[in-house]
C-alpha cells in the first residue's frame, strides 16, 4: 500500500501533498471523483461547524472557575481546554476543504495554494499602510500604484479599532476592488450577518448615524411601525375557507372575497416588510455597541436550549414529556433554569429555607417564652421569700 506524504513537510505544503496523494490514480476512488460544485456544501458544513466550536469556547468555563461535581462526567480535560482542542480540529476540517478546493483549481491549470496565499498575503499588507511600509519586504512591489498608495498612507495613525475600520472600507473602494462598496458581502450569508456587514461597510465611508441615540431613535420608530403594521393585519377578518363559501353566492360576492384575500396578501406582505426593517435596524444598532449580532443570537440560543433542556429533564424524572406538562409548570421549571444559571435558590429551596428559617423562628420563640417563664418562676420565689421575712 503507498505511504501517506513524507513526515519531513510541514504546515499547508504537508496538507496539500496529503490531497495530491488522495487524488492521484491510485488514491481515493471518492476524493478523485469530486468536483468543485461537490465541495460547496461541505465548505458550508465545515465553517458552521467552526462557528460552533468558537460558540463552544466562548461559553465553556474559564480556567480556575468552579470545577464541575465530581463523578464519571467530569473524566477529562477542564471544559475551556476541551472546547479549544475541539477548535483546533474543526479548522483543521475547514483547512482541509480549501485545499482541496485550491487542489483541483491546480488540476484545471487555473491556480495553486501558494497563489492563495499570495493573494490574501498581499492584500493584507495593502490594507494595512498604516503598520507596514514599502520597501521592508512585505508590500506589494508588484503594483506599483497599490506601493505608491500604500507609501501615502503608511503616515496614517489609526490608534482605534473603528479608525482602523472605517480607512479599511474607505480603501477597498479607493483600490477598486469591489463594483460596490457592497458586493463584498455574499448574498449567501446569514440575513442578520449580512446586514451587520453592510452597515459596517456604509459607515466605514461615513454613511452612518452621529451617535447611539441615532439608532436607538431608528428602533424605536421601526418598533413602532411594525406594532402598527401587526394591529392592522390583526383588524381583518377571519379568513372564511372555501367549504365555508357559499356556492351560489353571487359574482359581486366572489369579488369581494377577492379582494379580501388580495388586501391580506398586501399586509401580510406589508408585515414582512416592517419586520425586516425593525431586524435590520437592530442588526446596525448591534454595530454602533460593536456587538456581533449573530454571535449574541447564537448565545441566546444556547442559553434557550439549555433552559428548555432544563424542562425536558425535570419532566423525565417523572417520567413525562413537554406534551404532558402544563404551561405553568414548564413556566416554573423555566424559572428554575434560569435561578439555577445564575447560582439563586430555586423556587423549592426557597421554600425550603422559609420553613427552616420559620421552624428556627418558632424554636427560637419558644425557647424565649420559657427563659421569661423562668424568671417568673425567679422573681415569684424571691418574692414569697421577703413576705416571709417581713
Amino acid at each position: 500500500m503507498p505511504s501517506p506524504p513524507p513526515a519531513g513537510l510541514r504546515g499547508l505544503d504537508r496538507l496539500d501533498a496529503l490531497v495530491t496523494r488522495l487524488r492521484a490514480p491510485d488514491g481515493c476512488p471518492w476524493d478523485r471523483k469530486q468536483r468543485l460544485g461537490d465541495l460547496r456544501a461541505y465548505l458550508l458544513e465545515e465553517a458552521h461547524e467552526v462557528a460552533a466550536a468558537l460558540d463552544d469556547v466562548q461559553e465553556a468555563p474559564a480556567s480556575g472557575s468552579d470545577p464541575a461535581p465530581a463523578g464519571p462526567s467530569s473524566a477529562g480535560p477542564p471544559a475551556a481546554e476541551a472546547a479549544m482542542d475541539h477548535l483546533a480540529t474543526e479548522l483543521g476540517d475547514l483547512l482541509f476543504q480549501i485545499v482541496f478546493v485550491a487542489r483541483l483549481a491546480t488540476e484545471a491549470g487555473a491556480f495553486d495554494l501558494d497563489l492563495v496565499v499570495d493573494r490574501i498575503f498581499d492584500k493584507m499588507v495593502r490594507r494595512h499602510p498604516h503598520v507596514f511600509s514599502p520597501g521592508d519586504g512585505t508590500t506589494n512591489e508588484r503594483n506599483p500604484s497599490t506601493s505608491a498608495e500604500s507609501s501615502a498612507e503608511g503616515n496614517q495613525t489609526l490608534d482605534t479599532a473603528a479608525a482602523v475600520q472605517e480607512a479599511w472600507e474607505a480603501r477597498k473602494v479607493r483600490q477598486g476592488e469591489n463594483r460596490s462598496l457592497l458586493a463584498g458581502v455574499p448574498r449567501s450569508m446569514p440575513s442578520l450577518l449580512a446586514a451587520y456587514r453592510m452597515t459596517q461597510k456604509a459607515s466605514g465611508v461615513g454613511f452612518d448615524w452621529p451617535d447611539r441615540r441615532g439608532v436607538l431613535g431608528k428602533v424605536h420608530e421601526e418598533l413602532a411601525e411594525l406594532e402598527e403594521a401587526v394591529a392592522e393585519y390583526d383588524s381583518l377578518p377571519a379568513e372564511t375557507s372555501p367549504a365555508e363559501t357559499n356556492s351560489a353566492g353571487s359574482a359581486q360576492e366572489d369579488r369581494s372575497q377577492r379582494d379580501a384575500k388580495d388586501e391580506r396578501h398586501q399586509l401580510r406582505s406589508n408585515l414582512q416588510d416592517e419586520l425586516g426593517d425593525f431586524l435590520f435596524t437592530i442588526a446596525n444598532l448591534a454595530r454602533v455597541l460593536d456587538i456581533d449580532p449573530e454571535a449574541a443570537l447564537a448565545g441566546t440560543n444556547a442559553k434557550f436550549r439549555r433552559r428548555f433542556g432544563h424542562i425536558e429533564a425535570q419532566l423525565a424524572t417523572q417520567s413525562r414529556t413537554v406534551v404532558d406538562a402544563s404551561l405553568e409548570e414548564m413556566d416554573a421549571l423555566w424559572d428554575e433554569a434560569k435561578a439555577l444559571e445564575r447560582g439563586l435558590p430555586t423556587a423549592a429551596e426557597s421554600r425550603t429555607q422559609r420553613r427552616v428559617a420559620t421552624g428556627a423562628r418558632s424554636q427560637e420563640s419558644g425557647v424565649r417564652s420559657q427563659e421569661s417563664g423562668a424568671v417568673r418562676d425567679e422573681a415569684e420565689a424571691v418574692s414569697g421569700e421577703s413576705a416571709q421575712r417581713e
